[in-house]
């Protein structure tokens, strides 16, 4: 089916689910859609071991960390670690977003930097949506080493 033989919604949203993966322009919206593989790199393992380090020295289950006192992270990558479910930010009320600092880790966040646990190497994203993860996984160990090291397939 090509984009200019689409007429119903339904036909829209089959042709994009179809071509997402490669790249497409939604024939109802003219956005260009497309899943991308993200992966955690260097800076974004060693911010998560940052604030499992700081969590553990609040002494205080369920405490959350204010991020603008720890490592710079550029664009706000850290944010896609809750792809993998290794942070989580605190709930806030709309009108708040001063409160969207406020991030902890999960105890898989913390596992993960304990290297007790892998994690997909990439999740897959469409948008700001989480549509999958790949078959791969990686430890802490071969994200900081930058994606190099040994893989599970």
């Amino acid at each position: 089916m090509e984009s200019q033989d689409i007429t119903t919604l339904a036909e829209a949203r089959k042709y994009l689910q179809e071509n997402r993966g490669k790249g497409v322009v939604c024939p109802c919206c003219r956005r260009f859609t497309k899943i991308y593989q993200r992966r955690i790199y260097a800076g974004m393992a060693e911010f998560l071991q940052w604030i499992v380090k700081a969590y553990s020295e609040k002494k205080d289950v369920g405490a959350y960390i204010d991020i603008t006192t720890g490592p710079n992270q550029r664009g706000g990558d850290f944010a896609k670690l809750a792809h993998w479910g290794l942070i989580e930010r605190k709930a806030i009320a709309k009108g708040n977003e001063k409160l969207q600092r406020w991030w902890r880790p999960t105890l898989k966040g913390i596992e993960f930097v304990e290297d007790k646990v892998r994690v997909p190497e990439y999740a897959l994203v469409c948008g700001s949506e989480l549509v999958g993860f790949s078959d791969e996984t990686v430890s802490i160990r071969d994200c900081l080493q930058g994606g190099e090291g040994a893989r599970s397939e």
